[in-house]
């Protein structure tokens, strides 16, 4: 089967991306302390080569917990604690030891393995580099010295967690309340008020209650639907879309997601009179009723037309086109029961192709794709996620690859460097998505999703857009020539 022209203009226009933007740094780990423990022995320098003499606090330790832990863990960050102070990180620095040796801090999913290698420096990068780590270590054994805070460096900031300077920032119109065990998924319309043509540069979505909001969308709706759809609060009930056609995806949510910034020169074009869709999938947390009444969207334009269409696109198992080429037992593609994760299946594959054919195109030129971001897609039960890019001469990249899938931490990945400078997608390219899933009690986030069900015993895992369902998807940051803005339905 290919990727057939109206199915690659609806990936393109209306695909459930899940996540867009830099690097997260939120604690995943044990939220106990080191007060109590036997301190670690003060043996003074240790000498280890390419390493300073002595590591201290203010000189070597404060720049790095600065630049890649202060997004989140700072004092009303949404971290667990806070490790702003020496007297705060001495406290913690077993457990942020700890998470550092296992890799879950700072989290970064895409990784350099056996199986992949990066096709290009990733923007805002926060993982350690092993000097990085070896000096944490040696802070610990040199017994977590102060040192003299006039030998500090220049403070080094944060990624930040906010868009700078929103154009403008819309809140849902009225508020949710769910609870039960049943998911939701609820559309919001908002009026962002455009009285000249832009072009979006930037956006964040903010989740208002974090323990149900599982993920946003938001749509740019040109046909107006969405407004007769809602009622007088400004909401409607949309599982699996918006239920209208004239759409734009132009931003998305979820854990894991930080600020979304176009490259330099691109941009989505908003025009006066559009209005906005705002899609939320609630998942109650089992434990009685939570209300969400504050979500909003922060959106950055300029009024200047760049030379590039930005946008994103997601292929995957809920598309039409493609070929199942690998999978276990109950294996398939596409819909309903044929794709099924089997209870207690520890090393359960599913690989999907999908072909961008020449004669498939809604027109051959459309390619080149310029590949700003990248990112893969499951749910609880997924662990490790590959996508790669096969040329017609048969040439392999690996696009991206996450071996420690973790649904807390989602994101695409975005690349360094002008547009003309990135990755790109050709017509004749096969792209191949391999998912891994794990569905025993092995898996913790299975167990954790049965626990919220008041289940015991993993059941039989289907293809679906609620938590408790799966996924295989690749998420697909793109630029193109802004002069084929028409035929991409922007």
């Amino acid at each position: 089967m290919r990727l057939v022209s109206k199915n690659f203009r609806w990936l393109i226009r209306t695909s459930l991306a899940l996540l867009v933007g830099g690097a997260l740094v939120v604690a995943c780990h044990s939220e106990e302390s080191d007060e109590g423990r036997t301190n670690v022995d003060d043996d003074g320098p240790t000498g280890s080569d390419g390493l300073p003499g002595q590591v201290t606090w203010h000189e070597h330790i404060a720049p790095l917990v600065q630049e890649k832990c202060l997004s989140c863990h700072n004092e009303g960050g949404i971290a667990p604690f806070v490790i702003e102070t020496y007297d705060q990180a001495k406290e913690w620095a077993s457990s942020m030891q700890r998470a550092i040796s296992d890799g879950t801090m700072p989290p970064w999913g895409a990784q350099e393995t056996d199986e992949c290698e990066s096709i290009g420096a990733y923007r805002d990068d926060i993982r350690l580099s092993a000097e990085q780590k070896e000096l944490f270590s040696k802070w610990i054994t040199d017994g977590r010295l102060e040192g003299d805070v006039k030998s500090a460096p220049e403070f080094v900031q944060a990624l930040s967690l906010t868009l700078p300077e929103p154009s403008r920032s819309l809140s849902i119109p009225s508020a949710v309340t769910v609870e039960g065990t049943s998911d939701e998924f609820v559309c919001f319309t908002l009026d962002p008020q455009i009285t000249e043509p832009v072009w979006l540069t930037g956006s964040q979505i903010q989740a208002g209650n974090s323990a149900i909001v599982h993920h946003a969308l938001v749509f740019r709706d040109r046909s107006g639907v969405g407004e007769e759809l809602a009622d007088d609060s400004g909401q409607y009930p949309c599982f699996g879309g918006p239920r209208t056609d004239d759409i734009v995806l132009i931003s998305a949510w979820a854990p894991g997601a930080v600020p979304a910034t176009l490259p330099n020169n691109t941009g989505t074009p908003l025009e006066p009179g559009d209005k906005l869709v705002m899609q939320v999938h609630y998942h109650p947390t089992g434990q009685g009723p939570e209300t969400d009444d504050s979500t909003q969207v922060d959106l950055k334009w300029t009024t200047e037309e760049p030379d590039y269409v930005g946008g994103i696109f997601l292929i995957g198992n809920f598309d039409e086109g493609g070929e199942a080429v690998a999978g276990g037992e109950g294996f398939g593609l596409t819909t309903g029961p044929d794709f099924m994760i089997p209870a207690g299946a520890t090393d359960h594959q599913e690989v999907l192709r999908f072909f961008l054919d020449d004669d498939d195109l809604p027109r051959k030129r459309l390619l080149p794709l310029y590949l700003w971001a990248v990112g893969t897609h499951m749910h609880y039960v997924g662990t490790d996620m590959k996508i790669t890019a096969t040329s017609p001469n048969g040439d392999e990249q690996c696009l991206v690859h996450t071996p420690q899938w973790d649904f807390n931490w989602q994101r695409a990945y975005a690349f360094e460097g002008e547009v003309e400078e990135l990755p790109v997608l050709h017509a004749g390219d096969t792209l191949t998505m391999r998912c891994t899933y794990d569905n025993s009690l092995g898996n913790p986030f299975v167990r954790e999703a049965l626990d919220a069900q008041g289940l015991t015993a993993p059941q039989d895992v289907l293809l679906g857009e609620e938590t408790l369902d799966e996924m295989c998807l690749g998420v697909f940051g793109f630029a193109i020539d802004k002069t084929y803005k028409s035929e991409l339905g922007f």
